[in-house]
């Protein structure tokens, strides 16, 4: 597959690339940090190891995208199209990626802690070995995600649906359970009757609508765009 290649990646840190058409460009290694591409192609583009903090892509277009290593922490993704996206071993720390579609996307060991993911479409993603401490996923579509050894602490799945997601290849109920319990709240999450079951015999607080906490969107999102 032939790629357009961007010979002066080190001019484009901080550059307003709205709208850009950029699908099947390597970018990979460059300084992209707070660049502005919401709204943009960059469809089947190579990102790989590239710096995104604080860049903004909204409703940008990264289907089959390749963001591997890379670093979005504060990045702002809200509402982009990042289906099958490669996130492998990426930092997404504090990322914003609320109505975002991400289905079949690939976060193995990747760094999602304090990530926003408010209402996206994660149906069948990858989330193996990935670290979700601290993860918003209210009203998050999880069916069939793949969760295993992924990390769950403190993460809030209130309204998230989780039907046929697991966390071994046996598709263990107990094991998904397991992996699920550190997390902060599954109030109205839409789980299988056996692994609801199970957390809530070992862990009922986990259902209880007090124990919800407040959506919070980072301040730095609310800073206008360069």
């Amino acid at each position: 597959m032939r790629k357009t290649v961007v010979a002066y990646k080190s001019f484009l840190r901080g550059a307003n690339l709205s709208k850009a058409d950029l699908m099947k460009t390597d970018l990979s290694g460059a300084d992209l940090t707070e660049t502005n591409f919401s709204n943009s192609n960059l469809s089947e583009a190579d990102l790989m190891d590239t710096q995104l903090k604080k860049a903004v892509l909204e409703d940008a277009n990264l289907e089959k995208a390749l963001l591997l290593g890379a670093n979005l922490d504060q990045a702002a993704l809200g509402g982009a199209n990042l289906q099958g996206v490669y996130f492998t071993a990426a930092s997404l720390h504090l990322t914003t990626l609320v109505r975002s579609n991400l289905r079949n996307s690939v976060f193995a060991k990747s760094n999602l802690t304090g990530a926003v993911l408010i209402n996206s479409d994660l149906e069948e993603a990858d989330f193996e070995d990935a670290d979700l401490t601290d993860a918003n996923l209210l009203g998050a579509n999880l069916a069939n995600a793949n969760l295993k050894g992924a990390k769950l602490t403190d993460a809030f799945l209130s309204e998230a649906i989780l039907t046929n997601a697991y966390a071994d290849e046996a598709h263990s109920p107990e094991v998904l359970a397991a992996t699920l319990l550190p997390c902060a709240t599954l109030y109205k999450a839409q789980l299988e009757p056996r692994v609801e079951e199970i957390l809530r015999r070992k862990k009922p607080e986990l259902f209880d609508q007090a124990k919800q906490m407040p959506v919070f969107i980072p301040n730095f999102l609310e800073a206008p765009l360069k």
